[in-house]
């Protein structure tokens, strides 16, 4: 009996001591698969801001980092940064150069960028991630994980949320990997 309550004690007082936690506060567990996709230039940088966090907790969170996971080897990253809506200008879903020249908004870093719960007022950022073609075809990063903690326990949030370029110059260009675009 001790010992277990002595475990429970570490764990309410020291949760990290155990890992991350998967979810949280910032875990959209309705949100569905979602794909961001555009032509580029081999080199191009280009910004996509497929992922928006609301905090549905009670307490401030604090961002870490965020990852793109299963990512090609053509496709590579170049960063991330958070967007504060200004309420005026529309967000972007993609554009060339990172970070772009009107994001939507105030651009802050990730790491450190503290989000308090949301009110009534919604209040949510977006995510801005740039990346860039390494070689010709197309080229993705299949979901993403956002690191960030809340108080002192850290999480670490799943999004199917996918983005790609491609080099396909046609009017109509398929610029995700038909693999996972028929999933």
């Amino acid at each position: 009996m001790v010992v277990v309550g002595a475990a429970a004690a570490l764990v309410e007082l020291s949760p990290e001591v155990f890992g991350r936690r998967t979810g949280g506060p910032l875990a959209c567990e309705g949100c569905g698969r979602t794909a961001t996709a555009g032509p580029a230039e081999i080199g191009e940088v280009v910004s996509m801001g497929p992922l928006t966090l609301e905090n549905e907790g009670s307490e401030t969170v604090t961002l870490e980092r965020i990852e793109l996971m299963d990512v090609d080897r053509g496709l590579e990253f170049v960063g991330t940064l958070v967007v504060e809506p200004d309420g005026r200008s529309p967000l972007v879903g993609s554009g060339y150069g990172f970070p772009p020249r009107k994001p939507g908004g105030t651009t802050h870093s990730v790491r450190g960028y503290v989000l308090p719960p949301a009110t009534k007022g919604n209040r949510f950022v977006q995510i801005l991630v740039g990346i860039r073609l390494k070689t010709p075809g197309i080229a993705g990063a299949r979901r993403m994980v956002v690191y960030y903690r809340a108080g002192d326990v850290p999480y670490r949030a799943f999004y199917d949320h996918s983005v790609w370029l491609c080099t396909d110059p046609g009017p109509s260009p398929r610029c995700i990997d038909p693999d996972w675009y028929e999933r």
